[in-house]
């Protein structure tokens, strides 16, 4: 995959992930409200959704790595937790959802790390993560 096809693949990606947010919860307002200014983003800026997902993850890698659910009540959680509003929706998704929602969340950490620029003492611990 060229650089210039990772920010639109992790659009893409992202895209579907809403979508199946979505389908599972219709009638959740913050999740359409998030879903809508995603793509408004994605259309003026095509590498700040995953600019903003990058930096929200950094400080939380090892808990993404550990899969850890913890993540989604901390009060400091990721910006990109309350734009999926999995806070609210967490108790009411099945297993399977979770590790659905979790393999998202690795593959927007791979994609994104492909070209947004990260801190050189974090680089380690993404490749970690990433490697999962």
């Amino acid at each position: 995959m060229s650089s210039s096809s990772y920010p639109k693949a992790f659009n893409n990606v992202l895209d579907q992930l809403f979508q199946e947010l979505l389908g599972m919860f219709p009638g959740n307002s913050k999740i359409k409200l998030n879903y809508n200014l995603f793509q408004t983003l994605a259309k003026t800026n095509v590498k700040k959704p995953a600019a903003e997902f990058m930096e929200s993850a950094i400080p939380h890698l090892e808990m993404i790595a550990n899969r850890d659910e913890a993540i989604m009540f901390l009060p400091n959680r990721p910006e990109f937790v309350d734009k999926l509003n999995a806070p609210a929706l967490w108790a009411e998704m099945s297993d399977a959802s979770k590790t659905t929602l979790w393999d998202y969340i690795i593959t927007l950490l791979k994609l994104s790390y492909q070209f947004i620029e990260v801190p050189v003492e974090v680089k380690n611990t993404i490749e970690y993560v990433i490697s999962c």
